[in-house]
């Protein structure tokens, strides 16, 4: 297999998206903002990184840190069987610690039953309780969202019932 170690890496197809997110537009209406969006980064996929960060000069730039973004959303398209290639011996290895590579990354995962999610982060600068939270909230939206796709970005739910309880509460103990 020595013909191939050269060329052996992560193939990920990584698109950096920034969309604008007016709270007056509905969640169809932002869904439809990212395909057009997708669609033109997909146009110019070919473009290598490194040509990318030389046009756009982020502000800050460390070898630490991805120059274009901190935050990630994957979408894992194929199974997590076993792959299966023909004279190659693989092995999924489980349980690796390792850094967080973004800031934040939601992984969404397609199989059979549907869709399963999990987030990564970086613990310098999350708390599990947060980022367990942030799930949450996330879930609520897209539940909203899924049963209401015209209502406007403004308007979907991201606390439970309790959470609002509990936040005006707070309000009302500052203001009085």
């Amino acid at each position: 297999m020595r013909e191939v170690e050269d060329i052996m890496g992560f193939f990920v197809n990584t698109l950096v998206l920034r969309a604008a997110l007016t709270g007056r537009q509905t969640f169809t209406e932002l869904l439809e903002q990212i395909q057009i969006l997708a669609l033109e980064a997909q146009a110019h996929q070919d473009l290598p990184f490194e040509r990318l960060v030389e046009a756009l000069r982020p502000e800050t730039r460390s070898i630490a840190a991805n120059p274009l973004f901190r935050v990630a959303f994957v979408f894992h398209n194929i199974g997590f069987e076993d792959p299966a290639i023909p004279g190659v011996d693989v092995e999924i290895l489980q349980g690796i610690k390792r850094s967080a590579v973004f800031d934040l990354v939601l992984h969404i995962a397609e199989n059979d039953a549907g869709l399963r999610g999990w987030f990564e982060f970086d613990s310098g600068l999350f708390e599990a309780e947060t980022v367990t939270r942030m799930a949450r909230h996330f879930q609520n939206l897209l539940e909203c969202a899924a049963n209401r796709p015209d209502m406007h970005l403004s308007e979907l739910a991201l606390l439970e019932n309790s959470e609002i309880i509990t936040t005006t509460q707070r309000l009302c103990i500052r203001r009085c």
